[in-house]
């Protein structure tokens, strides 16, 4: 799934549209909106093998999330978003990895 989630993106950065969309802008301007407006904090970083910066914002008291992709030239788009996020614990991961193990 991982996997799948990375292609994604990844696909979505590959656009000749991307730092032209409407629903790009700077980096400190997306950021102070999803702070702001939002309640969104960055949650999780990565950085694409073409060297865009991937950010996951999360309002951690509605389960909101905020998907954007920041280029080398600061330009912030945002890639996805959404309602219902949220972070499994470790014990939950476990039990997860318990269940899909093959049934003798």
């Amino acid at each position: 799934m991982k996997r799948i989630f990375l292609a994604t993106i990844l696909l979505c950065l590959s656009t000749a549209a991307f730092a032209q969309s409407p629903q790009c802008n700077t980096y400190d301007k997306v950021s102070k909106l999803l702070n702001g407006k939002y309640n969104e904090f960055v949650t999780a970083t990565g950085v694409t093998n073409t060297g865009h910066l991937v950010e996951i914002y999360i309002n951690e008291k509605t389960g909101g999330f905020t998907i954007t992709a920041t280029t080398p030239g600061k330009t912030s788009c945002l890639v996805l978003a959404g309602e219902g996020f949220m972070i499994k614990s470790e014990e939950q991961r476990k039990l997860e990895a318990i269940e899909r193990l093959p049934k003798f």
